[in-house]
């Protein structure tokens, strides 16, 4: 509702264009009014306006994982811990099994360590490949509906904790870019650095 208001000479005082500036997400900056003294109880002043900033919506994310049957059970529930971890409640897990069947005891345990970010598990009784795995991810992700987002994580990686709450942060700032990377620190089976690779 418009409640008209004693503007006086300057029309963008009046109740109508103070409404219109306010539907276009403007604000009146009382920071930059701090200090001011009027002269009268009633002297007009041109408002200073500023615009709204809205925080970007943060899209929720599917993260893409193939792995296969001889990859170390450690592992792999060390890639869907560190991944779980970084995400956020409408976010999801997407694991391929590429030439082999979990068992329910397995299948349980990776659950219980992505939780409480679901996890989706398919398997592919025939080894195709990894592109053809994540291929099928991607259509099982496109077919759910609920992801703008697709990540990406190998099942023999650690993922950092800020990964995926930084790269989804910038995409939402910068709507130019489609793919965000990090690089990576590669370590030996024993889990001792070897290098940083600039990807």
């Amino acid at each position: 509702e418009v409640v008209n208001n004693r503007a006086g000479e300057c029309e963008g005082n009046s109740a109508t264009a103070i409404n219109q500036l306010f539907l276009q997400g403007q604000r009146l900056s009382v920071r930059a009014l701090a200090g001011h003294t009027p002269n009268a109880c009633h002297e007009e002043l041109e408002l200073p306006m500023q615009q709204l900033q809205q925080q970007p919506k943060l899209e929720a994310i599917a993260v893409l994982i193939c792995t296969l049957p001889d990859v170390p059970p450690a592992w792999l529930k060390q890639a869907i811990s560190s991944t779980a971890a970084g995400l956020e409640p409408g976010d999801a897990i997407f694991l391929r099994v590429d030439g082999g069947n979990l068992s329910p005891g397995q299948r349980a345990a990776l659950i219980d360590t992505a939780a409480p970010v679901p996890l989706h598990i398919e398997e592919q009784a025939q080894r195709q490949g990894l592109a053809h795995g994540l291929n099928g991810l991607i259509e099982t992700v496109l077919a759910d509906g609920r992801f703008a987002l697709l990540g990406r994580m190998d099942a023999d990686d650690i993922s950092y904790p800020q990964r995926f709450r930084l790269q989804r942060k910038h995409l939402a700032e910068h709507l130019e870019v489609d793919i965000v990377g990090s690089w990576c620190r590669e370590v030996d089976e024993q889990g001792q650095p070897i290098q940083i690779k600039r990807m």
